[in-house]
């Protein structure tokens, strides 16, 4: 664990340097014209609140370490009297605030229910019964209406050929009037 965490804890050193306040601004000058049209560009705190903050910070994360080493290092078996003692508590952290069964249940089900609906009704109803099934009635109605005058003699498709060849007369004519 300690070798993941080195580079972070060089990285969080330089990150550090990169912006102190009062000492360096480069950064901030760098990404001014990025914030140019912000209505809070104008909105800078001092510098005394910048170090009011790290400060702040600095002293609660330094407090959450030493609590850290005393309930974990100097006084082993702490942990299981407190989650025995706050059992509701250690349940629904346990349970990662029980973020999963609710996004179960605003995202995942309805969405399931969505699905299953459209694969069932939409799917297998409209698009299999409605729009496949009347194209096929179509194809079988075109094809027993073709079979019928399909008679296979030669005279049936000269009167065919013959009546085409009048109508697409007929059609010029009347394009050309």
């Amino acid at each position: 664990m300690r070798l993941a965490m080195a580079p972070l804890a060089v990285l969080s050193v330089i990150g550090g340097i990169v912006l102190i306040p009062g000492v360096t601004d480069w950064l901030d000058k760098f990404l001014e014209p990025s914030f140019e049209d912000s209505k809070y560009f104008t909105d800078i705190p001092s510098t005394g609140a910048e170090w009011t903050g790290l400060v702040i910070g600095g002293v609660i994360s330094i407090v959450g370490i030493a609590i850290a080493y005393r309930v974990y290092m100097q006084r082993e078996g702490t942990t299981l009297r407190l989650r025995d003692r706050m059992a509701g508590v250690h349940n629904f952290l346990l349970h990662k605030w029980y973020f999963d069964e609710l996004y179960d249940a605003v995202f995942v089900r309805p969405i399931g229910g969505f699905g299953n609906f459209g694969r069932t009704v939409i799917e297998s109803r409209f698009v299999q019964g409605f729009v496949v099934g009347g194209a096929v009635g179509v194809v079988r109605a075109g094809t027993s209406f073709a079979r019928g005058i399909q008679t296979g003699y030669v005279r049936a498709y000269a009167l065919l050929l013959v009546i085409g060849v009048l109508a697409l007369g007929l059609y010029f004519l009347l394009q050309s009037a």
